[in-house]
């Protein structure tokens, strides 16, 4: 599988402050705003935990592909917990997918297991004293 955040191993990122506790800028050519105050733009612990939904949905859409399951829709829901005291790293996720399609649910159980066990480089990237639980439906209607 080849992503376009696996074609080259140097991730570029320029964010400048603009006001409080606001940046703004770019990581690779997309934009991103980021608050670390009134919670106006999302917070950099918001933008991590979507891009660990977002890396294993996107892992989950293509295995599935791959093994020709017909997906017609996928949405993932993330729940986070992160400890009490600084550094107030993630200690648990909580990752739900809802899929639509004809989808055998042994693929779908296979695709999320190889996610997290091999290719999701988000959880690759996060501290594995984390806990991460997932789970799933496939919604027929």
């Amino acid at each position: 599988m080849t992503r376009p955040d696996t074609l080259d191993p140097m991730l570029s990122t320029r964010l400048e402050w603009r006001t409080e506790d606001r940046f703004e800028g770019t990581v690779g050519g997309a934009a991103v705003r980021l608050d670390g105050g009134d919670g106006e733009d999302a917070s950099p612990m918001q933008v991590v935990a979507a891009g660990l939904a977002g890396c294993m949905a996107i892992d989950v859409r293509m295995i599935l592909n791959r093994g020709r399951q017909p997906l017609e829709a996928l949405t993932t829901t993330l729940e986070a917990r992160r400890a009490d005291e600084p550094p107030r790293r993630f200690v648990e996720f909580k990752l739900h997918f809802i899929v639509r399609g004809d989808v055998a649910a042994q693929k779908l159980e296979r695709a999320i297991e190889l996610s997290v066990e091999k290719y999701c480089s988000v959880w690759h990237s996060l501290d594995h004293g984390a806990e991460l639980t997932t789970s799933y439906e496939i919604a027929t209607d």
